[in-house]
């Protein structure tokens, strides 16, 4: 189909094919620290993968209240719920974000306790959240 006067073609033009060239070049810039962060992000899942297993403690609570008062989250542990062998379910109520991941990754590292589910929402205080847990020993 051809122009009529005053009405663009309908086939792509070069300009079209530059503009979204150009957008791809905006949005790849935009893009470029998100895909450095999951690139960092992956980084540390190959490193916490490749860390080597531990045995869990015999009792999981009393290890997760250590660990938790090392943090200054112990006032913040609200709940500890046996969940089966090597598993334990955990409720934590405004926690600073920082100090529970601190956590989480101690208790990956010194007890094999990994995060199987987690939900965590924002508290009414700025950096702090609630989270529920489901932590299982590796290898259960």
């Amino acid at each position: 189909m051809r122009a009529s006067a005053g009405w663009p073609s309908l086939s792509p033009r070069p300009s079209a094919r530059r503009f979204s060239i150009c957008c791809c070049g905006a949005r790849s810039k935009a893009v470029s620290p998100k895909l450095a962060r999951v690139q960092e992000q992956a980084v540390r899942v190959a490193k916490v993968r490749a860390t080597p297993r531990v045995a869990p403690p015999a009792n999981l609570a009393v290890a997760l209240g250590q660990a938790a008062e090392r943090h200054g989250l112990r006032d913040q542990l609200k709940r500890v719920d046996a969940e089966g062998p090597g598993a334990v379910r955990v409720q934590i109520e405004g926690a600073p974000f920082t100090a529970l991941m601190a956590w989480l990754i101690e208790l990956q590292e010194q007890t094999g306790l990994r995060a199987e589910s987690a939900t965590l929402e924002r508290h009414a205080n700025p950096g702090t959240v609630n989270a529920r847990l489901l932590l299982r020993a590796q290898g259960t």
